[in-house]
């Protein structure tokens, strides 16, 4: 039986709302001690951000544009262009700067996959990201973010406002390509570096990838290394540290912690 859209991945059939929700746990959960201690100068909280991005990195997925297409290609811009215009409803600084941070890391989150960097793809692709831009409904958004209802009033406020063109695409996605010294530099780096790590290491959890298995060769390889970095053995210790991350659910505090001073 088909699930409801939006999904995650068409072939596993893994459920939008349940994959964000496991990368927020795992991101939050192995990095987030790490950037509470981490000095970043003239940085919002870092660890606000890695919420926030984990927490939005797909949520362009949810574009009926992508339905029965097969893959979701470019959903990285289009989840990014939420969240920046998301931060535009913040009425404080501070609020608005962790937004953006997220918006550009979550643009950079599958800069492997080809060339997807923002600037390339604002030059040569932004027809395409408009399009699934355009295929964004609150309804499916909504969907997505039931895990979180702080936030997902905010996405769904954003969205209910959208009305894109080629120009907004375009200048919004070369914005989002530029960093603004080596302090904001350092912290899209490290922030998009510890969503990679987690969104590899649940999908292929999500997936069961297991050593020895046909199929999938580049994510089984990261999700080995990563695993080897972590100091875990198998992709059982993901399940295992996921269960537990879920069940005492400190992360919904940091998530919601990090959206003050914005609409919702």
């Amino acid at each position: 039986m088909a699930l409801e859209w939006p999904i995650a991945d068409f072939e596993h059939r893994t459920r939008l709302d349940e994959h964000l929700e496991n990368v927020t746990a795992f991101s939050l959960g192995f990095f987030g001690e790490k950037l509470r201690r981490l000095k970043v100068a003239r940085s919002p909280r870092l660890e606000g951000a890695l919420a926030l991005a984990s927490a939005l990195h797909d949520l362009g997925k949810s574009s009926e544009a992508y339905m029965g297409r097969g893959n979701f290609s470019l959903h990285e811009h289009v989840s990014a262009i939420i969240v920046y215009e998301a931060s535009k409803k913040c009425s404080s600084e501070e609020g608005r700067r962790v937004l953006e941070l997220a918006a550009k890391a979550i643009a950079r989150h599958h800069v492997a996959m080809g060339d997807r960097r923002p600037h390339v793809v604002a030059r040569e692709r932004q027809h395409e990201v408009l399009a699934a831009l355009s295929g964004v409904r609150p309804e499916h958004s909504r969907r997505a973010l039931s895990w979180i209802g702080e936030l997902a009033g905010l996405v769904e406020e954003t969205i209910q406002g959208l009305n894109p063109d080629i120009g907004h695409v375009e200048g919004t996605l070369n914005y989002l390509s530029r960093l603004r010294g080596p302090g904001e530099r350092r912290a899209v780096w490290i922030v998009s570096g510890y969503l990679i790590v987690s969104d590899i290491l649940v999908a292929s959890y999500e997936r069961g990838l297991k050593r020895g298995e046909g199929g999938e060769e580049g994510l089984r390889a990261y999700s080995i290394y990563w695993l080897r970095e972590l100091g875990m053995e198998e992709l059982k210790e993901v399940g295992d540290k996921l269960k537990e991350l879920r069940e005492n659910k400190t992360y919904l505090t940091v998530l919601r912690d990090s959206t003050w001073g914005c609409k919702t």
